[in-house]
């Protein structure tokens, strides 16, 4: 490393000299730590000075105030070299953003050394307004992803190209030299009602499933149904123009099995005592969205019995059409047919009941203005074309192998806006269509013309799409791992850069994933704990030129007005739900 880093790379040297450990390029005891300490220029900007401590074996050796260098990321690179070598030594940063006296932002990182290696830590100072507000988080934690966690990091190898490591501890621990210890049970932690317990964070009410629209969001949970978000048709079930940032509970829908979320509507399957299917939809009834005959404007919830011998096995919507599988691999649609998304000719406007497509499928998934099915003879695509995001048709067209023939391997799909991804047997994903860019993470040109696999080395058990981004669950470890078009921060990755290659996403190191779902600009994931988490832009455009927000369920807020509402979540953060 060069001297470039401004004054606190002189600081680092001298300084941790003194307590016996190695200068820069001192190779003869390799076990090493490095620490690069991250913050947005745009933040420290506000400060005028970093202030450092460093302790190690219970004692301080370092204390050390130095102005910010306000034109780098990086704000100090600490380097750790063990006393005498001894690689069970532990120690413990803590730096502090000032202006004057003030103390604007806090980072405490923990950990040790592994003997006779180069280890590399990249810790970021969390600025958003959660970490801002929770200030210190004291001796042995620190903020992520907006909640305080034991300090413990993971880190990386010399040659690591991560620029972003995470606390390995969670809320209900405190990082003890270098040791994630548990919290006591009973200890308050993650949103009202939550506790510890062994550990971790215990959420009173906990996640089951969750789908994502355009302005607003539902989630089933232990406790039933719960929706936030616009409302400007009445499409989040709380009335019209109660737009909600928060989650709040639908009680008139109870049972839910799946939902169906498009643009201004909500559909929910449902299943009762004694075997009586049937669905329930609310908002805005044009278009025949809801597949309950003519209906015109915003509608109350509506309810519809479905037929019990081939019982609704799930369902999907696109902006204004809904599709539905049946038990026996029957699929129907109904809607919107703009764009030839019922497999309908341009004569056909739209249907207020089901339509039935030919053929019968395990697997489907909609675009905004599209649907891929995946049967037995292969994976077959109509509306708005998975190829080119302009050509549309009613014709089921399949999507092709190398060999030019109907590619048969997929068991699930995802579909996009112009593009499609799909996973085999064996896990591994499978993407065609739009690769601007190399978007879909295959090597090939602008435009993918048969089903080519994504390159990783990971395999899925769950995949996600929207519009040219992608995340699936790595069916081994359980992390989640997105990729494509991220300019609204919806992949979640701790920036608004575009990926290529799926890169993991995480609200702590080691976190497993159960399910995950996608907008165009926002996604939420619900992990194996039960926590609900969302990501992306807390606002977007909405039909006619309107502007929707509070889809993230953060509480930041539903005025486009109001630059709050407007916030970008680039990495995954707690969503709550609380009774008024």
């Amino acid at each position: 490393m060069s001297p470039g880093f401004g004054s606190w790379y002189a600081v680092a040297v001298r300084v941790l000299l003194a307590a016996c450990l190695c200068l820069i390029g001192c190779r003869d005891e390799p076990t090493q730590t490095w620490v690069f300490v991250h913050a947005d220029p745009a933040f420290s900007a506000n400060a005028d000075a970093l202030r450092v401590v460093i302790e190690g074996a219970g004692d301080e050796v370092v204390d050390r105030t130095d102005p910010v260098p306000g034109d780098r990321e990086i704000i100090a690179n600490l380097f750790l070299h063990p006393k005498g070598g001894d690689a069970n030594r532990t120690w413990t940063i803590h730096a502090t953003l000032l202006d004057g006296d003030t103390e604007l932002a806090h980072l405490r990182v923990g950990g040790g050394y592994v003997a006779g290696e180069t280890r590399v830590i990249h810790a970021h100072f969390e600025v958003d307004d959660a970490c801002l507000d929770l200030g210190d988080c004291g001796p042995g934690r620190t903020c992520q992803a907006g909640r305080c966690v034991g300090s413990c990091f993971e880190t990386g190898a010399e040659d690591d190209n991560a620029t972003r490591h995470l606390a390995t501890c969670g809320e209900c621990a405190t990082c003890v030299d270098a040791i994630c210890q548990p919290r006591p049970d009973g200890e308050r932690c993650g949103c009202e009602g939550d506790s510890c317990r062994d550990g971790a964070c215990d959420p009173l009410i906990e996640a089951r499933d969750v789908w994502v629209a355009q302005g607003h969001a539902c989630a089933r949970t232990t406790d039933g149904l719960w929706c936030w978000g616009s409302a400007r048709t009445g499409q989040n079930g709380l009335g019209r123009n109660t737009d909600r940032p928060e989650p709040l509970e639908a009680p008139e829908v109870a049972q839910v099995t799946d939902m169906a979320l498009g643009n201004e509507y909500s559909c929910a399957a449902w299943i009762r005592s004694g075997a009586i299917y049937g669905r329930t939809c609310w908002g805005w009834g044009d278009h025949g969205s809801f597949a309950m005959g003519e209906l015109s404007g915003e509608q109350p919830f509506t309810e519809r019995t479905e037929e019990s011998e081939d019982a609704v096995a799930d369902i999907d919507s696109g902006a204004r059409f809904q599709c539905a599988r049946r038990e026996s691999g029957r699929l129907q649609c109904a809607g919107g047919n703009s764009s030839n998304e019922l497999a309908q000719p341009d004569s056909v406007s739209s249907s207020s009941e089901w339509v039935d497509i030919p053929g019968t499928y395990r697997d489907f998934g909609t675009s905004d203005s599209g649907v891929c099915a995946v049967a037995d003879d292969g994976t077959w695509c109509w509306g708005l074309s998975t190829y080119d995001s302009i050509a549309r048709t009613p014709d089921l067209e399949c999507v092709p192998g190398a060999d030019g023939d109907c590619f048969t391997d997929l068991v699930s799909i995802a579909a996009g806006s112009g593009r499609g991804c799909g996973l085999d047997a064996t896990g591994l994903a499978w993407c065609w269509g739009g690769n601007e860019g190399g978007l879909l993470g295959v090597e090939g040109p602008a435009r993918v013309t048969m089903a080519t696999p994504v390159d990783t080395e990971l395999r899925f058990n769950e995949l996600a799409a929207a519009s040219a981004s992608f995340c699936g669950i790595d069916a081994t470890e359980g992390g989640l791992h997105c990729w494509g078009t991220n300019g609204s921060g919806q992949l979640g990755t701790g920036d608004q850069l575009d990926v290529r290659r799926p890169r993991r996403v995480a609200a702590d190191a080691g976190d497993r994933w159960r399910s995950v779902a996608m907008h165009s600009s926002y996604g939420c994931g619900i992990r194996d704990s039960g926590e609900l988490f969302c990501w992306g832009s807390n606002a977007g455009n909405g039909p006619s030129g309107s502007r929707l927000a509070g889809r993230l369920g953060l509480g930041l807020g539903t005025d486009p007005s109001d630059p709050t509402s407007q916030t970008v979540v680039t990495r995954p953060r707690r969503v709550c739900f609380t009774r008024e």
